[in-house]
């Protein structure tokens, strides 16, 4: 499970209703953003300054956060708030 807290401008916390988030809150990693399903193991979680990234157990990598300048790897210059 990966928790995340902190400044939430660019969805880097997936809470679409707070710009700051206070107390640490679950990050839906692999859910598609649904709250209602458990979020799949993660190994390992890297950070920058507006974006993140997280490698389940299974070896599926999901990025979020600010992504206008293709940091994202999506191979496109697209902010999201829900691991992709």
């Amino acid at each position: 499970i990966v928790y995340g807290c902190g400044w939430n401008d660019y969805g880097q916390v997936c809470d679409p209703m707070s710009m700051g988030v206070l107390e640490p809150v679950e990050i839906p990693i692999g859910t598609g953003g649904r709250g209602d399903l458990p979020s799949k193991p993660c190994k390992m979680v890297q950070c920058g300054f507006g974006h993140s990234a997280a490698l389940t157990a299974n070896d599926e990598l999901y990025v979020w956060g600010f992504g206008e300048e293709g940091q994202l790897g999506l191979g496109n210059e697209t902010t999201t708030g829900r691991p992709t």
